[in-house]
Order: structure tokens, then sequence, then C-alpha cells
């Protein structure tokens, strides 16, 4: 279940600017291939962390620039990003993900 979170989360930011009716991509359908369970349960860290911290970055631009976001949440999608950097396992990206959908993305898009 938590890889299906990572990947419904990958596969949503990048639908939501690649198709015009902004529904996510396919499985493996981000550029780099990135949005799918299984690379969950077997990346590195490293490459997780890169996915979600730009999927939140394509969700941040679209909140930003288009749904005047209060100062907080201005300053919620800089922490969110900087929390994904600084994440020592997987879970604790997962919990932000959980974290980002609730506070952020239900709020503006």
């Amino acid at each position: 279940m938590d890889a299906l979170i990572y990947e419904n989360f990958v596969r949503g930011a990048f639908g939501y600017v690649l198709n015009e009716d902004k529904t996510m991509v396919d499985r493996l359908g981000d550029p780099a291939g990135l949005a799918d369970a299984d690379y969950f349960r077997a990346a590195e860290l490293d490459e997780l962390k890169a996915a979600v911290a730009y999927s939140m970055s394509i969700y941040n631009f679209q909140i930003r620039e288009y749904h005047n976001p209060s100062e907080e949440d201005y300053g919620l999608t800089r922490y969110f990003v900087q929390a994904v950097h600084d994440a020592e396992r997987p879970s604790e990206i997962l919990e932000l993900i959980q974290r980002y959908k609730q506070e952020l993305k239900v709020k503006y898009l």
C-alpha cells in the first residue's frame, strides 16, 4: 500500500501538467520512469527523494502561479521539498507525501 501512495503521487503530479484533463500518467509514464510502486521498493533513497521532490515542485508551481496561496502555505511549499531532501528513510517520505496532500494539494488543487 505504501508503494502505491508513492506511485500515485508521482503519476498524479506528472499527469497534472502533461495531460490536458490533468489525469494521472500511466504507470512508468513520467519522463524518468519513476512512477511505479515496484520502483519504490527497490530504489535508492536518493532516487525516491528526487521523484517526490520533483513531483511536489510540479504541484508547488501550480499552487504559486495559479492559486495565490497564503504566506504560510507558500512557506509550506518550500518546507515540504526541503523535508523530502532531508529524509533518511522511505517511511519519512511517505509521511511527507500524506501531509503534503492534506495540507496543500487538497486545499489548492
